[in-house]
């Protein structure tokens, strides 16, 4: 029997917390099952060498991507905050869907296959969410505001105003506490709304992109397509969980 091949995918700010876990989940299995029936775990990123989390700490992937090839069991694209300016790569985000369509048709028992920005799971995006709560007050009530107007008008100016600060220190403080733009959190709280509207229920996609605060289903389309790297109906078809 032959080990199986698992692959953690890091970027430039991951979270280093999203890699340790699941990374010592696979790798100790070898304190409990012959060597040869255990997992061989990589690391990998864009270019071999030290990749820069989030908080500064540099970890170390054994090879870039385009060395990393063959079949694999399980792929793992680790969370964290730089996640936006990973999906902008386009060699990047091109390996790992190949990578994926791999991992899937190689898998035999469970395949845990990530898309980039943590799809796959409400649960595991709502943690990521939690990770990013800020110690500040007025700006956890605004996330919680966000969060039940999802269908209104969530530019800066408004969220700025009911945090009771002007929006050039409400941007600053926001990223500094959140590690995203108020733009780029309201954007992942509409993504999260809606995947877990295709998750759970038969609501239509466009009325789903309307009380998500989308307002056509064109440009929820567009948005989930960049995001995800997958259309809404592809989402649905994968993980509803409704029928």
């Amino acid at each position: 029997m032959t080990q199986r091949r698992v692959v953690f995918l890091v970027y430039p700010r991951f979270q280093v917390l999203d890699l340790a876990g699941p990374h010592e989940v696979f790798a100790q299995t070898e304190r409990w099952v012959p060597e040869d029936e255990g997992y061989a775990v990589e690391i990998v990123a864009g270019r071999a060498g030290a990749v820069r989390a989030c908080h500064g700490i540099d970890i170390a992937a054994g090879s870039g991507v385009q060395q990393c090839e063959g079949p694999l069991d399980t792929l793992v694209v680790v969370g964290g905050p730089g996640d936006r300016e990973a999906v902008d790569d386009e060699e990047l985000v091109g390996w790992v869907r190949a990578a994926a369509g791999r991992a899937r048709r190689v898998a035999s028992v469970c395949t845990l296959v990530m898309f980039v920005q943590r799809p796959g799971g409400q649960a595991q995006f709502s943690t990521q969410l939690a990770a990013q709560r800020p110690t500040r007050q007025p700006l956890r009530d605004v996330q919680a505001w966000v969060t039940d107007h999802l269908a209104e008008d969530l530019t800066v100016r408004v969220l700025a105003e009911r945090a009771g600060m002007s929006e050039r220190n409400f941007t600053r403080v926001f990223r500094a506490e959140t590690g995203l733009t108020p733009a780029a959190y309201v954007e992942t709280v509409r993504i999260e709304a809606a995947r877990a509207l295709l998750e759970t229920t038969d609501t239509t996609i466009e009325a789903i992109a309307r009380a998500c605060g989308f307002g056509f289903a064109e440009t929820l389309h567009r948005r989930f397509k960049r995001t995800l790297g997958v259309t809404p109906g592809q989402y649905r078809h994968h993980f509803s969980r409704s029928g």
